[in-house]
């Protein structure tokens, strides 16, 4: 009958069908966002010498926390590795760093700057290794800190300091946009035991040295 036709072509699922199709995207969902924050606050950097030519210790440097050292005799031109931390957009980067002003220390910025690689925790700190995550995307941080944790990258290259008066630069770095890569590379032969230095370059934030008159991030970015 006509009444039969309209109800028929009104009629909805039964509940459990509803139930279950909403599940199920839903689960496809957040499978795709877990999968892109996996991606994009990826920790990324790598060190290319063995695991025991490079160590973290006091630095020569008074009231500079730690340095890094060879272990043993290496030639110019050895690569030590890439820069290690999560890439980010710069001006997202300047919420953490209104918060937690130490991070300045260690995130390496572009010369474009458009994007830096920041190897410290959620608080700024910096540890032994970069687990990634950041406040950029909802849960990106429990879920690379808590989850994704066995992924992760030392931070060896995030000691390597500016040389004292008395000391020389041993180490330089090479950018590639592109990839969005920093390589650190020996500019000379250095002998065991050594202390690594490098030039962090004009645009450093150097506003907790003595004496000294540099652009803070505000005012770069």
């Amino acid at each position: 009958s006509h009444n039969g036709a309209v109800t028929a072509a009104f009629s909805f699922p039964p509940p459990e069908t509803i139930i279950s199709t909403g599940l199920t995207q839903l689960i496809s969902a957040s499978a795709t966002y877990l999968t892109f924050i996996t991606y994009y606050d990826r920790p990324c950097g790598e060190i290319f010498v063995p695991d025991d030519v490079l160590v973290a210790g006091p630095s020569q440097i008074p009231d500079a926390g730690l340095g890094l050292y060879t272990t043993c005799a290496l030639p110019m031109g050895t690569i030590l590795g890439t820069y290690p931390g999560v890439i980010r957009p710069a001006k997202n980067f300047m919420i953490k760093y209104r918060n937690y002003p130490p991070c300045g220390t260690y995130v390496w910025r572009f010369t474009d700057n458009k994007r830096l690689i920041d190897p410290t925790d959620r608080y700024g700190n910096i540890q032994d290794v970069c687990v990634g995550g950041s406040t950029d995307w909802l849960l990106s941080t429990f879920w690379h800190e808590k989850v994704l944790g066995f992924w992760s990258v030392p931070t060896l290259l995030a000691r390597v300091n500016e040389p004292p008066p008395w000391c020389d630069c041993n180490v330089f770095s090479k950018e590639d946009l592109d990839t969005r890569e920093v390589m650190f590379i020996l500019s000379r032969d250095v002998a065991e035991n050594e202390e690594l230095f490098m030039d962090y370059g004009v645009t450093y934030d150097r506003s907790s040295y003595a004496n000294m008159d540099n652009p803070s991030y505000e005012e770069i970015f």
